[in-house]
């Protein structure tokens, strides 16, 4: 049985990224540790040099180096699943794309902590209630679902960002489609709807050449990232 569990690791381990995530995107866990393994210590090093521009939580900060790595695991792990969901097989390779997943990972984790502290308030979040909807009182319903629908939002936009910083690697820089994708990410940051027509007056484009630029960006993108901002707008 131990030679089998050995043949089998070898199997995974000489396999090559695009197999592996195909296992993976099947729930092959063992596919999960070869890939992981594979690259741990480049995303390992990548998390370190993102979080020295990106120091996200103040405890990890004042660790050293060598300790800061296993503090980050959790967040490189969230980061290296999302870049196994998105990969595209094509625009770059897969340790590149990985590394640059931790990278927006980090980012967005820094930008939300620096907004939370700007901008704290006592119902910032609906987690903060925490039990059934049977176990609200009346008088607080209101409350309630105001926060569940601030909550909504934030993780809509939360994920909105993510897509439009994908799609920007797939526009030349300085186009109308990385305008569009700069306005639409910038009024996320502000916690702003996304609002056709204040973009349209941002770029001094028509509402409807805002719709038809951003059909365009969709067309050349990834059929999942496409479909995964189709799906948030």
């Amino acid at each position: 049985m131990k030679k089998q569990n050995v043949i089998a690791a070898n199997n995974y381990s000489n396999m090559n990224d695009n197999d592996l995530i195909m296992l993976i995107r099947r729930k092959d866990d063992c596919a999960i540790a070869a890939l992981f393994s594979r690259y741990y210590n480049s995303m390992a090093k990548a998390a370190l040099h993102h979080f020295r521009k990106y120091p996200f939580d103040k405890d990890i900060k004042a660790m050293s180096p060598l300790d800061q790595a296993p503090a980050l695991l959790s967040e490189i792990y969230i980061a290296f699943e999302k870049a196994v969901r998105r990969f595209d097989f094509e625009s770059a390779s897969f340790k590149s794309f990985a590394c640059n997943c931790i990278m927006w990972r980090f980012a967005e984790l820094y930008r939300n902590n620096i907004n939370h502290a700007a901008h704290e308030k006592a119902m910032s979040s609906f987690e903060i209630y925490n039990y059934d909807d049977s176990e609200i009182e009346p008088e607080d319903y209101l409350q309630y679902e105001a926060a569940e629908a601030k909550h909504y939002d934030e993780c809509r936009n939360a994920e909105l960002r993510d897509a439009f910083e994908c799609a920007m690697r797939y526009v030349p820089n300085n186009g109308i489609e990385m305008r569009v994708l700069r306005e639409m990410s910038e009024a996320l940051d502000s916690d702003k709807r996304l609002n056709i027509a204040s973009i349209a007056a941002a770029i001094n484009r028509s509402r409807q050449q805002v719709y038809n630029i951003l059909e365009r960006i969709l067309e050349n993108l990834p059929q999942e990232l496409a479909q995964e901002i189709r799906e948030q707008l």
